[in-house]
């Protein structure tokens, strides 16, 4: 879904990033992940070769957790493994001399109480996630339950 944002003089289309992964890759272009409660976002910001480490492209999607991990059994599910395949697909592209940036976003609820099993098992599937994308330095944030990106 494409949303039209008015910004003094320029209309700017922010893309939701679903449970299909997406990229951007030209400037201007962003996209944002939502209605983080019990899910997880994943974003990965790929990074020019020194000495500019210039963001290239940005990867993104909404890791549906209930769909896409099974928490009795910690680990991903059919789903689950499809996402992960499709992140590293879009970063395939990218791989050579390029590095990568990669953030977890997990939406911290302002009902704690409320919410403290989702925020449990989306810190559950988030480490499932970091082993199944098998990439160094994952950061995990814990934060609003939005986010948003541009290049």
């Amino acid at each position: 879904m494409r949303k039209s944002i008015k910004r003094s003089r320029e209309i700017s289309l922010i893309t939701d990033a679903g449970s299909t992964p997406i990229i951007i890759n030209t400037v201007g272009d962003s996209f944002k992940i939502s209605g983080l409660i019990s899910c997880v976002g994943v974003v990965i910001k790929v990074l020019e070769p020194e000495p500019s480490f210039k963001i290239k492209a940005i990867i993104g999607g909404h890791f549906v957790t209930p769909k896409m991990y099974d928490d009795k059994k910690k680990k991903l599910t059919k789903e689950g493994k499809k996402f992960i395949k499709q992140i590293k697909s879009l970063c395939k592209k990218y791989k050579n001399k390029n590095s990568f940036e990669t953030t977890l976003y997990i939406g911290k609820s302002a009902r704690k109480r409320a919410n403290i099993l989702s925020q449990k098992n989306a810190h559950n599937a988030s480490i499932a996630i970091k082993a199944a994308l098998g990439m160094q330095n994952v950061v995990t944030h814990i934060g609003e339950s939005t986010h948003k990106f541009s290049l």
